[in-house]
């Protein structure tokens, strides 16, 4: 009975990874249709018009962090989001120190963003920010007036054996906001 459970299960997770799949597939139809003709457009360019591409796709070129989308918040501090669970990780405990603040969506699973204020507090604009961020980058994107927890990074910790980027924390705020990217910051 319990095998039969288990592998009802893990079908069910499998046609949910299915399901997903197949809604992104005409988007990603849509994408090697145009790297296609980009491709032809290549093959078929004289020099300086390859010379002319190389220029503007270095203009183009936006640096990737290894650690995270980078933003700035309203009074200029460094917010980092995770963009996965090692990620989020890596943020709240290597890159975090103990007074700087991070940020969750309550009770859904999504980033972790880290707001790094040199131990100082934080004006309400930046909370806001930070706090947008982190349900945006959440499974509660779509919903309106998110929960969000917010506290000082001494005060979050990876329960033992507990995987990556799955944490516990204590002596949190919470603010409600809705989810948003900031204006003017693609991340």
């Amino acid at each position: 009975m319990q095998n039969a459970e288990k592998l009802y299960a893990r079908a069910r997770r499998r046609e949910a990874v299915f399901d997903r799949l197949a809604e992104r597939e005409p988007v990603l139809q849509a994408e090697l249709a145009d790297l296609d003709a980009r491709l032809e457009r290549l093959e078929a360019a004289d020099l300086p018009e390859l010379e002319a591409l190389e220029r503007d796709l270095a203009t183009q070129k936006t640096e990737r962090s290894p650690y995270g989308a980078r933003f700035v918040s309203p009074s200029g501090h460094e917010v980092l989001v995770g963009r996965n669970n090692k990620e989020n990780a890596v943020l709240t405990h290597k890159l975090g120190r103990s007074m700087d603040w991070w940020f969750h969506a309550q009770g859904y699973p999504g980033s972790h963003v880290l707001v790094r204020a040199q131990g100082r507090e934080l004006a309400l604009p930046d909370i806001l920010m930070a706090a947008s961020l982190a349900a945006y980058h959440s499974r509660a994107r779509g919903s309106g007036n998110v929960a969000v927890d917010y506290t000082r990074i001494k005060h979050v910790w990876r329960p033992r054996g507990a995987p990556a980027g799955q944490v516990h924390y204590t002596q949190q705020k919470t603010v409600f906001v809705d989810p948003a990217l900031p204006e003017g910051q693609g991340g």
